[in-house]
């Protein structure tokens, strides 16, 4: 039990990772010159 939910934070932690650099990818890249 306390593995699982250790593992679901740990995921939960990288997905948000993810979302916040895929959406600093999207800004830097629509604040570029084209």
């Amino acid at each position: 039990q306390q593995a699982d939910s250790s593992r679901f934070l740990f995921l939960q932690f990288d997905a948000e990772q993810l979302y916040m650099s895929v959406q600093q990818a999207k800004e830097g890249s629509a604040q570029a010159p084209r």
